[in-house]
């Protein structure tokens, strides 16, 4: 009876093995889609007029600006530039130099910008640090920087401000500026 088990095992064994083979090689058919006509009914007449504000023409823009601090004030103001009208600004770099021309490096020097967006006047602060000594002939002057990579706007027809604060308001000092970034369609 095992050998009768055995063989019938085996032929099982054939005849599941022959099914797949012959399940595998059969060519596979499905129904193709029928071709069929599109129409449109009722298409819209007056087309969604679009605007691509991501990437927006943009017009490379910088502005410097210098004066010199008088005794006995602790703050300039140096105005960079009023916005065009039609315009916003992007600005996207600022810096500042102070040079103390009386050579000595005791002082604590920050700056800030002014900008003007939606009615909303906001001032970004960026610190200074003692940058080295500048030689002119027999004269030392202490040079501090200060700088910030940044993102700020600036409506049209308002005025960016650049402002440099010290600790010690006696000496008459030079106080420069410079701004970049773009000018963007104001929206």
């Amino acid at each position: 009876m095992n050998l009768l088990i055995q063989r019938n095992a085996s032929i099982l064994a054939l005849l599941v093995a022959l099914m797949t083979v012959s399940f595998a090689v059969l060519p596979k058919t499905q129904a193709a889609p029928s071709p069929s006509n599109v129409v449109v009914v009722n298409g819209p007449t007056n087309p969604v007029l679009t605007r691509d504000t991501d990437s927006a023409p943009r017009h490379s823009f910088t502005a410097t600006a210098s004066d010199y601090t008088f005794p006995q004030s602790f703050d300039i103001t140096l105005d960079m530039v009023t916005v065009p009208q039609g315009k916003r600004l992007v600005v996207e770099q600022v810096s500042t130099e102070y040079t103390r021309y009386s050579g000595q490096p005791q002082l604590t020097v920050s700056a800030g910008l002014q900008t003007t967006t939606g009615g909303v006047t906001t001032q970004y602060f960026f610190t200074g640090a003692f940058a080295g000594f500048i030689l002119d002939g027999n004269n030392i002057y202490a040079q501090f920087v200060a700088s910030s990579q940044m993102r700020g706007y600036a409506d049209s027809g308002t005025t960016v401000r650049v402002t440099v604060r010290r600790d010690y308001g006696a000496d008459i000092d030079l106080v420069k500026a410079s701004l970049s970034g773009y000018l963007i369609e104001a929206p």
